[in-house]
C-alpha cells in the first residue's frame, strides 16, 4: 500500500487537488483511496476557536500533534485491513519532525510506503483570494495577515528542503519516494494512476 502526501501553503488548493486525485483513481477502476484531510477534520473536531487559541499559543500544540498522528496511523491500518491501495494525506507532514515520524517511527513505516510527496505551487494573489473565500466558509478562523502568510511559506520551504536533503542522503530504509511539484492553478494530476494501483 502506498501513501501520497499533498503539501502547500494554506489556500494553495490541497483539498481540491486530492479530490481530483481520488477521481483519477476511481476512473482507473481501482478502489477509492482513503482520504485524510487533516486540517478539515481537525477543524470539525476541535472547532475554529481552538485553532485561534493554538495560533495565540494559549493551547499546547502537542494536543493536536498527538491526535493527528493517531488519526493518520488509524487511517493506514484501516486501509491495510480493507484492501485499499492508497492513503492520501492532505496537508501532512507540515514539519520536518512529522516527516521523520512518518518515514521511520509510525505504523505507516511498517504498513505502507510513502511513495510521493506533492508540493503545490501557488502565487500570492491567488492565495489571498482563496483565503477571502475560506473566511466566509470558516468565519471563526484567525485572520490571515502578511506575517502569517510568510511564516507559513517559510515553514513549508524548510520542510521541503529537509525532505529533499533526507531523501538525497538516503536516511530511510524504505525505497525513496518521488518529489513532485505542481502548479495548483492548473490542478494537473501528475500522479501516475494505472489500473487503480
Amino acid at each position: 500500500m502506498k501513501v501520497i502526501c499533498v503539501l502547500g501553503v494554506h489556500g494553495s488548493g490541497k483539498t481540491t487537488y486530492c479530490e481530483n486525485l481520488i477521481k483519477a483513481y476511481e476512473q482507473a477502476g481501482g478502489p477509492r483511496p482513503f482520504f485524510v484531510p487533516v486540517g478539515r477534520i481537525a477543524r470539525d473536531v476541535f472547532g475554529a476557536e481552538f485553532f485561534v487559541q493554538l495560533k495565540e499559543n494559549s493551547v499546547a500544540p502537542e494536543i493536536i500533534e498527538h491526535w493527528v498522528r493517531y488519526l493518520i496511523s488509524f487511517a493506514v491500518l484501516l486501509s491495510a485491513q480493507t484492501d485499499r491501495r492508497a492513503v492520501i494525506l492532505d496537508g501532512f507532514p507540515r514539519k520536518k519532525e512529522q516527516f521523520h515520524w512518518l518515514m521511520l517511527s509510525s505504523p505507516v513505516s511498517e504498513w505502507a510506503d510513502v511513495v510521493e510527496i506533492i508540493f503545490l505551487n501557488t502565487n500570492e494573489d491567488e492565495i489571498v483570494a482563496r483565503h477571502a473565500r475560506r473566511k466566509l466558509e470558516y468565519p471563526g478562523e484567525a485572520k490571515l495577515d502578511d506575517r502569517r502568510m510568510m511564516e507559513d511559506a517559510l515553514l513549508l520551504k524548510d520542510t521541503k528542503d529537509e525532505i529533499m536533503c533526507a531523501l538525497n542522503e538516503r536516511r530511510y530504509p524504505r525505497p525513496s519516494c518521488d518529489i513532485i511539484e505542481v502548479d495548483s492553478l492548473g490542478q494537473d494530476i501528475v500522479t501516475e494512476v494505472k489500473d487503480g494501483k
